[in-house]
Formats: C-alpha cells, sequence, structure tokens
C-alpha cells in the first residue's frame, strides 16, 4: 500500500506531478511448444507482473487467487485499502531490463523457476555473457509491445546494462565494444518499440561507474562507463577512467538516441 498511498499524497500536493514504480522485468519464452512449457511461461510471467498489476491497475490478479489459496497467503486488508489501491495507480512505469529466460514444465506443478535467471534452461538462439545471462535486444522490444499492450502507460527504461571483465589495455582504455555493441542493439529494438506505438519516453543505463555487483557481489564485473582501478577485495587506487563507451555514450546523450 506504501507506493499508493505516496501516490494519492503526491497528487495532492501538486496535481501535475507524475509518480511512478519500478519493475525488474524478464521475458519469459516457453522451452518448446507443449502446452504444459506454455502454461508455465504463462505461470512464470503473470508471477513477474505481480506487483505492476497491482500499482497500474489498481487491484491484484484474478490469477493470484489460487496461488494465494495454495500456499496458504491470507491478505489482511483494512476497512479502505480496496478504495486506496484503486485511486493510488502510477501515472507512468519503469523496469529494468537485461535478459531474457526460458521456461520449462518440471512435470509435477507450476513453479516460479527464479533459477533460470543464470542460464539453468540455454536457449540456444541467443548468446550468453561470462554470468550465463541472455543477451537478447529483441527481448527489450518485447518487453516494452507486452508491457505498454497490459497497462496503457508511458514507459520509462530505468536499468540497462552489461556486466563483463574489463581489461584496461597498454594505452590506458578499456576497449569495451562489447558494452557498445549491446547498448546499441538494445537500443535500436526500443527505436523499434517506439515504432511500433510504444509511448517511450526515457532510457537509463546501468551505470555510469563501475561499482559492486548486486547480482554476484563482485567488482570484477563491471557494467560502468567509467572504470574504477579497484578488485574484489577492495585493493586499488580507485582511480577513475573513462571508458570507450563513456565518449560513444556521450554522443547518444547528445544526439538524443539519433547517433548509436
Amino acid at each position: 500500500m506504501t507506493i499508493e498511498r505516496c501516490v494519492l499524497a503526491a497528487h495532492e500536493i501538486d496535481e501535475t506531478l507524475q509518480v511512478g514504480n519500478m519493475q525488474s522485468k524478464q521475458v519469459y519464452y516457453p522451452k518448446t511448444c507443449s502446452p504444459q512449457d506454455n502454461l508455465q511461461q504463462l505461470f512464470d510471467t503473470g508471477m513477474d507482473l505481480l506487483f505492476p498489476d497491482v500499482q497500474c491497475k489498481g487491484e491484484y490478479p484474478y490469477y493470484m487467487k489460487r496461488f494465494f489459496e495454495q500456499n496458504n497467503v491470507v491478505l489482511t486488508m483494512q476497512e479502505g485499502d480496496e478504495e486506496v489501491l484503486k485511486k493510488g495507480t502510477v501515472d507512468f512505469m519503469s523496469f529494468s531490463y537485461y535478459s531474457s529466460i526460458v521456461s520449462g514444465y518440471n512435470g509435477d506443478s507450476l513453479k516460479l523457476h527464479t533459477s533460470n535467471l543464470m542460464g539453468a534452461e540455454k536457449n540456444k538462439y541467443v548468446e550468453y555473457s561470462a554470468w550465463d545471462w541472455a543477451i537478447d535486444p529483441i527481448g527489450m522490444r518485447i518487453a516494452l509491445n507486452h508491457m505498454y499492450d497490459r497497462y496503457h502507460l508511458p514507459i520509462f527504461i530505468s536499468e540497462c546494462g552489461f556486466g563483463a571483465y574489463d581489461q584496461v589495455e597498454a594505452d590506458g582504455m578499456v576497449h569495451d565494444d562489447y558494452r557498445i555493441d549491446f547498448l546499441q542493439k538494445q537500443l535500436t529494438q526500443v527505436k523499434e518499440a517506439i515504432r511500433d506505438g510504444v509511448e517511450v519516453f526515457g532510457f537509463t543505463a546501468w551505470c555510469p561507474i563501475d561499482l559492486v555487483s548486486q547480482t554476484t557481489s563482485e567488482f570484477s564485473k563491471r557494467y560502468g562507463f567509467v572504470y574504477v582501478d579497484l578488485d574484489d577485495y577492495g585493493n586499488g587506487t580507485y582511480e577513475r577512467t573513462p571508458k570507450k563507451s563513456f565518449y560513444w555514450y556521450k554522443k547518444v546523450i547528445a544526439s538524443n538516441g539519433e547517433e548509436l
């Protein structure tokens, strides 16, 4: 209920304020054409969209009733809570997108396969990073179309980036062409989604500067446009050096995405 009350409070202060949410977006592909795998994909996608469904539509989705019952989840609703949910929907939505996931039925029961994020089920049609994350720029276009079709709200892409082992070369530069290639392809698909009719109003890359990776707790899994001289154990000078991608992304920003 916190975000809904924040939306209502913001609109009470200034009705022109725009308040959004943030979703870690996953794109799920069925492992095969089997009905079971497609049912698993539908289940995984639904579970992924539980919170944006509530925040964008103002109610818990119908498909969660069975899940709650089967898992002994009891929602405690106070008087007026349903009205807050209905009135406190967000004005826009934002999400992060990094990779896609394969959904496969396990032969027993529908279960969210969170381990697939790390490549437990491989997709032979895409490449993978050193950490087994699917490199799937077309998934960005799919995600944007899916979310816009479901919620009909403007979209801000709040995170998108490529974690890699970066190497400082003899010239003192990190020539991270792989990061440039990743983001070029992602932004190209954002443009395609806009041409499809999706209302996208912003994009921010993860991230401006190297930092400890939230998913692996490593500093060596680098995302930044700026290299920081620091290893996984805190050793280094902390000196900061712009990578090749820094200068490329500077041009992207200056041209508002026209120059990729």
